[in-house]
């Protein structure tokens, strides 16, 4: 995947229009922290053994084969599966697929439960567990990381019109009533996914 993005021509100029694809943004992503990391070790390993190991959570970029009788399938949407037939349907049946599970694909298949992420996203501005695991990142990355990358004037191909910082989607103007900086991210709606989002105090 990521010979074919060092070689692909972009579909617009940059700067003019922009759009959310996962497994592009993860790929590119992926594969920048897996050639800084002095190890080699693949994006999954570094997850498991930075972040999950060290903050005491189920989190899996590469699913272990032994966990694959936990994990719940992904059910489309009533309305959206009546309007899908054959291979529209082939994307999402991918996701319910083990060796999908198993893969490592970044910012596609995280494979985790709703107490481990919340953890995950708490960590991202407190130190959690009393204090036990201290904050994942500092205020100087988390800034540059909610600082919208998606100006106003520059067009969105898809039908979100959400802003995006450095990986996340920014909820300033979707959740007025929370705290400015408010960040997180949708998962797929059609999907009936999660929304999740994290509120600095």
């Amino acid at each position: 995947m990521i010979h074919i993005l060092e070689q692909q021509t972009p579909i617009w100029s940059p700067g003019t229009v922009h759009s959310y694809q996962p497994y592009t943004y993860g790929s590119l992503a992926g594969e920048l922290v897996r050639r800084v990391d002095p190890q080699k070790r693949t994006f999954g390993q570094i997850v498991h053994d930075e972040i999950a190991n060290k903050m005491d959570i189920e989190f899996y970029v590469g699913l272990p084969s032994e966990q694959q009788y936990r994990v719940s399938q992904h059910v489309l949407d009533l309305n959206v599966k009546i309007t899908l037939t054959g291979p529209m349907l082939t994307p999402f049946n991918f996701l319910n697929e083990p060796r999908t599970h198993r893969a490592e694909i970044p910012a596609v298949n995280g494979i985790t439960n709703a107490r481990s992420l919340a953890k995950l996203y708490a960590s991202l501005i407190i130190d959690i567990d009393n204090g036990k695991h201290k904050r994942l990142i500092d205020e100087e990355i988390i800034q540059k990381a909610t600082k919208p990358n998606t100006p106003q004037n520059e067009v969105e191909s898809n039908t979100s019109s959400i802003p995006f910082g450095m990986g996340f989607m920014l909820f300033d103007e979707v959740f007025t009533s929370l705290a400015p900086g408010t960040f997180g991210h949708y998962g797929n709606t059609q999907l009936q996914s999660y929304f999740l989002f994290t509120c600095p105090l």
